[in-house]
């Protein structure tokens, strides 16, 4: 009868997969409002286990990516060619037994389901409209996190679920006597930094201004309730580098009004954390030093495949010279795949990096860049590991868009001397340019407000070789 039973609700699965993929094929926009939706809002232990443990952010996001897949998602960049070096290497790393096969597992469940749905998704749908859906979405989850504070209790906590994932995530964590809001996304770090993440694309999206501000003051108020120093930092320097790097979609006044109601939220909230920190005593001291401690570990890498400091307890459990957990997503890249593809990765943010400072950068690319902070400090757990992949996918097709236009603005201008050509409508994505051209709209959503008047003189060195 067991087997009978095991054998119904693989059926069961797959006629409700197959019908998920017809649904979402025959929608991107269904598709990304369905992923974020689980994202924001379905608990990281919700999932099942087959061969290791499938959390539903990365069954949807798999099954949307592979229900979106075109032949216009399926060009190959320079930045699709490093990654998938990453993984070849990983593949040789493991046949010569150089690599765990949980490493391959975290390749690709967490990490290429996100970027695969990200570069798919924004071959298919407007950006300014993803950028509305994720600012939407993250804002949701805010909300659930300030209630969360106010009430001291988190409702999907409530949905329990009998499995290892519940056991390690499930458990409310406590700083200065005061429960850290953890949403959907089981640590109180994972939701910080992803609410920082989503800061650029909201400030991005194509809501009125209030609407914007409104979205911008609950995340960051949010993130607060995280007591995460790591998700602050980062909702910090993601807010900076909006206002001095983020071309086209703020003007002058809005920029002031960004900078005025972030130093308000700070008057309020800095009290407010000192105190809080104060409580936690050496709590909040020791895990800073514990951080810095993981420096010792990099002259173990390999490199390809796992470090020699690498141990394997009795229980099954990693461990790394006398280290239980890795909070470094870079030091733990190095330590489980070697230094190649760290420096591969490390390659990539560098690029970002030049494509930010040099005023080129998109919206995702500017979210991609103010994570660094939690790179250096956290691991990529729970879902914010393939919320991250998700957004550094977009971010290569909105930088090869921004190429694209740039590149052919560039053309009409030498074509015609002295004549400045407005950016070209991205008609393969039935969007808009970022210049207020008419495009896709939300229920109730005005055009957007942002207008040639406001933008920048594009540099001579807009045209460059893009990194997609």
């Amino acid at each position: 009868m067991g087997g009978i039973d095991r054998f119904l609700v693989v059926g069961i699965a797959a006629s409700l997969g197959a019908i998920g993929f017809l649904l979402l094929r025959r929608s991107p926009r269904l598709a990304l409002v369905a992923w974020l939706t689980v994202l924001a809002l379905v608990p990281y232990w919700i999932g099942v286990n087959v061969v290791t443990y499938l959390p539903a952010t990365s069954l949807v996001a798999a099954l949307a990516a592979a229900a979106l897949y075109s032949s216009r998602s399926s060009r190959v960049g320079l930045v699709d060619v490093l990654l998938l070096t990453i993984v070849a290497l990983y593949v040789v790393s493991f046949l010569i037994d150089e690599a765990t096969l949980g490493a391959g597992f975290t390749l690709v469940v967490h990490w290429a389901a996100g970027y695969l749905l990200g570069r798919v998704i924004g071959t298919s749908v407007d950006l300014e409209w993803i950028h509305g859906a994720v600012a939407v979405a993250m804002t949701a989850a805010a909300v659930l996190a300030l209630e969360e504070f106010l009430t001291g209790q988190n409702l999907l906590a409530l949905l329990k679920m009998d499995n290892s994932a519940y056991t390690i995530w499930g458990d409310v964590q406590i700083r200065g006597g005061l429960a850290r809001s953890e949403g959907a996304f089981g640590h109180s770090i994972a939701l910080g930094a992803s609410l920082a993440m989503a800061l650029p694309l909201a400030i991005a999206s194509t809501f009125r201004p209030w609407i914007r501000g409104a979205m911008v003051v609950t995340i960051l108020a949010a993130t607060v309730v995280t007591f995460s120093r790591t998700g602050m930092i980062c909702a910090v320097f993601s807010l900076v580098l909006c206002v001095f790097f983020l071309r086209g979609y703020l003007t002058l006044r809005a920029r002031v009004a960004l900078v005025v109601g972030s130093l308000a939220v700070a008057a309020v909230a800095v009290p407010f954390l000192l105190a809080t920190f104060a409580e936690a005593g050496d709590e909040a001291t020791d895990s800073s030093s514990y951080r810095g401690d993981l420096l010792s570990l990099i002259p173990t890498m390999s490199i390809l495949g796992e470090a020699e400091s690498a141990y394997r307890t009795p229980t099954g459990d990693t461990l790394y010279g006398s280290f239980h957990s890795i909070d470094s997503a870079l030091i733990l890249l190095g330590l489980t795949l070697g230094l190649v593809p760290l420096a591969i990765v490390v390659t990539l943010l560098v690029a970002a990096i030049g494509f930010v400072v040099s005023g080129r950068a998109t919206a995702s690319t500017i979210a991609v860049v103010g994570q660094i902070p939690a790179l250096a400090t956290v691991a990529l757990i729970t879902q914010y590991s393939t919320f991250f992949w998700f957004i550094a996918g977009l971010a290569v097709v909105s930088q090869s868009r921004a190429a694209t236009r740039a590149s052919r603005a560039d053309a009409s201008r030498e074509a015609v001397p002295g004549l400045v050509a407005p950016a070209p409508v991205d008609s393969a994505a039935g969007g808009t340019d970022h210049s207020g051209a008419p495009g896709p709209a939300w229920p109730g959503r005005r055009p957007s407000t942002v207008s040639a008047r406001y933008e920048e003189k594009a540099p001579p060195w807009r045209n460059a070789t893009t990194w997609c």
